[in-house]
């Protein structure tokens, strides 16, 4: 990708190098294989607690909370990665909590009840205090903190976060011991694990200037679709009688006509009814979480439980469209059409998957990730 810097290119060509398919199980030479995968020769597994000179949860108790103060982080800020809107304790009751847990610049924060495996990377100065829900990792001089920080977003580390937690527990939860026993791949020097925190780093911020350019561009093209979709601007050659008419949709071209959903529709049918689970190790679920406004969203993806075989006639094909039937009136009727966001991924019964009778409805596909307008084809 020409916007790459030299660090993002180097780092591709070192440390993910185009594999043919039946070498991946093949050990190089100079590596060596572990529990968490196959490393360099010279690297150690290094469990969090010999990485770490102190590991230590947040307050047990639900502090007062003031309207300024100390922030107060919990987990929804990790989560979110917002630590701007924050809730507030008094200087006197951090003074007393800060004592046994004192959040600074380069420690690490890790999601431990509720949400797994999350974690931030403190960057900024400044005093704070911490809930149960949080652990707070400081990391010591044998390791660098930014590196420790970028394999945490590494789905291994996430993975076995999740194995060493309590699996009955609920809300989710590890026990602090646990998370000291979570290991991660160690390079030799600091220089090392320094250079490759600082590529990956270049990759986050190039993947953030890509994501603000196609924001720029989808606002575009949000705008164009709104204008035509509604007819308030008119293609040259398609306007059979000039003017308006109000509907119970809104104004819409004189020569435009509504119809029911159910005439443009093949069938409609809602999926299977499957129990899921969070671990990685089976087929990916499409619920209703999954369906944004007019787009898929995989923040979030969960799998149908370990043994289970979904039916064929749940498997998601491009172009499909999903409509949620569930959840709140707000809720209720988003729509987004699935365009092979995975290779392979199934839905359950919350949502409906919509087929179209194609002499009556545009292709589907083109309408982009926007709120979706049923266009009925002229003459039918």
């Amino acid at each position: 990708m020409s916007g790459e810097s030299p660090a993002v290119r180097e780092a591709l060509a070192v440390y993910a190098p185009e594999v043919p398919e039946t070498e991946t199980e093949r050990v190089p030479p100079g590596y060596k294989q572990t529990e968490v995968g196959v490393t360099p020769e010279d690297w150690k597994i290094v469990p969090l607690s010999e990485l770490c000179h102190q590991i230590v949860d947040g307050t047990h108790y639900t502090p007062k909370y003031v309207p300024e103060g100390i922030p107060f982080y919990s987990v929804e800020n990790v989560t979110d990665n917002d630590f701007k809107n924050t809730r507030f304790i008094s200087p006197k009751e951090h003074a007393i909590l800060a004592k046994r847990c004192r959040p600074e610049r380069g420690d690490i924060l890790l999601t431990r009840i509720g949400s797994l495996g999350d974690t931030k990377l403190i960057e900024w100065d400044g005093e704070a205090s911490i809930y149960v829900s949080l652990a707070l990792l400081k990391v010591s001089d044998i390791a660098d903190a930014n590196y420790v920080y970028r394999y945490s977003g590494f789905r291994q580390f996430v993975t076995e976060v999740e194995k060493r937690s309590l699996l009955n527990a609920t809300p989710k939860k590890i026990n602090m011991r646990d998370i000291g026993n979570v290991t991660i791949p160690l390079p030799p020097t600091l220089e090392e694990q320094r250079a490759i925190a600082a590529a990956l780093s270049d990759v986050d911020d190039l993947i953030s200037a890509l994501d603000k350019l196609i924001a720029k561009k989808r606002a575009v093209k949000t705008a164009a679709m709104q204008q035509l979709l509604t007819g308030k601007q008119r293609l040259p050659g398609f306007e059979e009688e000039k003017g308006y008419k109000q509907t119970e949709l809104g104004r819409v071209p004189k020569d435009w006509r509504l119809a029911p959903l159910g005439s443009m529709l093949i069938r409609g049918r809602l999926g299977g009814n499957y129990p899921n689970q969070d671990r990685d190790e089976s087929y990916p679920l499409m619920k209703m979480g999954n369906i944004g406004r007019g787009s898929i969203e995989l923040g979030k993806v969960e799998y149908v439980a370990a043994g289970v075989q979904p039916s064929r006639e749940d498997r998601l094909r491009f172009g499909d469209l999903l409509f949620n039937t569930r959840n709140t009136l707000e809720l209720v009727g988003k729509v987004a059409i699935w365009r092979d966001e995975l290779p392979l991924a199934y839905y359950n019964s919350n949502l409906m998957r919509l087929e179209f009778d194609s002499e009556k409805v545009v292709d589907l596909t083109r309408l982009g990730d926007s709120p979706l307008l049923l266009v009925q084809r002229r003459g039918r």
